[in-house]
């Protein structure tokens, strides 16, 4: 069931309820994901759960416990990500608060937020999720395969990048807006838990499509681990 901030009933029906996450498991609040299908009931949650995102159906959501962030600030990824959704021209996943209860027990503040999948590009992009490459960190493949990104690579590592004929041939084929969007969030955050990690790009599956990236997983802003004040572009 979900309730508005009116306390009024605006979803009821079954759905698939799973443990969400790696390492964050350990903590007490667990982080699950909610998982629409015919199995359990209806196929699709049809609300419009995030008011800044004009989607009113989803596959899947998750109800985050804040990673990295738990029992802190609990919600440093998803401000990260609610200042990029109109500031830039990156792929975030929108946030809303909720206190959550299971079975009747109160479990407390979590994040609700979108599901980065086929079904998250689609939604978002307005394109069909059978037909979209999805990739994550050095090339694993999520959806789709991983051939035009090799080919893209290729011929960024064959080719002079300083020659304009060439970095034509990439603008068409990299969302160089996008891409660096990404790159200054990512620096300007100081992110110490990215390139090596939670990196996720995507293009559709046609001809003069672009590859894209998707914001995932900021929790270590401003942190201890990683303070805001660093500068990640200091090479002494």
């Amino acid at each position: 069931e979900y309730f508005d901030k009116q306390k009024i009933q605006k979803v009821d029906q079954d759905v698939g309820f799973e443990i969400f996450g790696n390492w964050s498991r350990s903590n007490p609040q667990k982080s699950f994901k909610i998982i629409a299908s015919g199995r359990y009931g209806p196929g699709s949650i049809d609300y419009q759960i995030f008011p800044d995102k004009n989607i009113i159906s989803f596959k899947q959501i998750t109800l985050r416990n804040a990673g990295n962030d738990w029992n802190v600030l609990h919600f440093r990824d998803a401000f990260m990500h609610k200042l990029c959704l109109k500031a830039t021209d990156i792929d975030v996943q929108d946030y809303q608060p909720a206190l959550v209860f299971i079975n009747g027990e109160y479990w407390g503040v979590y994040n609700i937020r979108e599901k980065i999948n086929t079904n998250y590009i689609a939604s978002n992009h307005g394109i069909n999720s059978d037909s979209i490459d999805l990739l994550q960190y050095n090339g694993y493949v999520m959806s789709g395969t991983i051939d035009d990104f090799n080919n893209f690579g290729t011929f960024v590592i064959s080719n002079d990048m300083s020659d304009s004929a060439n970095y034509s041939v990439v603008k068409n084929w990299l969302d160089i807006e996008n891409f660096a969007d990404y790159f200054a969030i990512e620096t300007w955050s100081e992110n110490g838990d990215w390139l090596v990690n939670n990196v996720r790009y995507w293009r559709e599956r046609k001809a003069g499509a672009k590859w894209r990236h998707i914001l995932w997983d900021l929790d270590f802003f401003g942190t201890g681990w990683w303070p805001f004040t660093a500068n990640s572009l200091d090479t002494n």
